[in-house]
């Protein structure tokens, strides 16, 4: 019997739900059954886990559901400080216990999570809430529009990559000896990853520290990460750091002074 002659039938269907978070390249897939589940080639595993129906209506929050785990489950965990830097997404698929077909009824991200005594309750957007964003154009500014090592920027960011190796941490700073190889500021606005892809976005640069914007889950001494560095988006470093000028999208010498402010004489 298929799947969808067990989901119209009035008395035969037996159905379960598998929901698969994926944080970078981690997976935690869980079911609402009480035995494991097998969903192309993957185990879930039986959870404490429901799920609301999402809720159409004109809000932005439109076809968002609510999916509430234990507070004390490593999903939850990400949440408990800082929010994730790289967003978690959610497939949720179903299925019937009698029959091996499943289909995927959900694909969305974790936009915000509230905890409730021994409950995580998370709010999960649909994927088709991104046509809704609104995407910046271009602007006459004296800084570059282009992200950095993006499409227009041009540069490729493997080029510029150093690989550190942790020598402390302490909160959201990281030591290495080879961040102190460049001058102060050289990793600010640039970035740390780690081998599962995890990053954090460095603030500050200092000697062989650097300051990141939130810590890492988890970050020990030895190990090893990449360090990409960044950009203020000057006319100024994009040459002399980057030596990529031809691509700089900015305006330089615009007119610092405002006629509709200030009297000309």
């Amino acid at each position: 019997m298929s799947f969808d002659t067990q989901e119209k039938s009035r008395y035969s269907g037996d159905p379960v739900e598998a929901f698969d978070f994926l944080n970078v390249a981690t997976h935690y897939r869980y079911t609402s059954s009480d035995v494991p589940v097998t969903i192309g080639g993957n185990m879930y595993t039986p959870t404490p886990i429901t799920c609301s129906g999402a809720d159409f209506s004109q809000e932005d929050s439109s076809a968002s559901i609510t999916v509430t785990l234990p507070r004390t489950d490593a999903v939850a965990a990400f949440f408990l400080a800082y929010t994730p830097v790289q967003p978690i997404t959610l497939t949720i698929h179903r299925k019937h216990r009698s029959d091996a077909e499943s289909v995927v009824s959900f694909i969305g991200t974790i936009v915000s999570v509230a905890f409730s005594a021994s409950e995580a309750k998370f709010t999960v957007a649909p994927i088709t809430q991104a046509f809704k964003r609104r995407i910046p154009s271009i602007v006459y500014q004296s800084q570059c529009n282009w992200a950095l090592y993006g499409a227009g920027c041009g540069l490729d960011k493997d080029d510029f990559k150093v690989v550190a190796i942790v020598d402390a941490v302490s909160g959201n700073t990281v030591t290495a000896t080879e961040f102190g190889a460049q001058a102060n500021g050289w990793w600010t606005n640039g970035w740390l990853q780690k081998s599962n892809g995890e990053r954090r976005f460095i603030v500050d640069h200092s000697g062989e520290v650097v300051t990141l914007m939130s810590p890492f889950s988890t970050l020990a001494v030895s190990e090893s990460v990449d360090a990409y560095p960044g950009c203020d988006r000057t006319e100024a470093i994009c040459a002399s750091k980057f030596n990529n000028l031809i691509n700089h999208m900015g305006w330089a010498r615009i007119p610092t002074r405002n006629p509709y402010e200030q009297e000309f004489i």
